[in-house]
């Protein structure tokens, strides 16, 4: 399970998925939603594949954190 991170009253969700043959090319990929009442959430973006291709899993990843930092900031 991917951790969610809380950013500017929102919640994120950064991981990698492999976007080439036995792992060689990745992208990231985020789910973003907000916090709603009694503890149901609201997702705004789910699984959505951030531009770019990345030469390793961690890399995709940091870019997807950063891609959905930069989306809720413009909210």
């Amino acid at each position: 399970m991917t951790p969610r991170t809380k950013h500017q009253g929102h919640w994120y969700e950064a991981s990698a998925t492999s976007a080439g043959p036995n792992g060689t090319k990745w992208q990231g990929e985020v789910t973003i939603g907000e916090f709603g009442p009694n503890g149901h959430d609201v997702v705004l973006l789910s699984g959505f594949l951030v531009p770019g291709y990345f030469d390793t899993e961690p890399e995709a990843r940091n870019a997807a954190a950063a891609y959905a930092r930069e989306y809720l900031d413009r909210l």
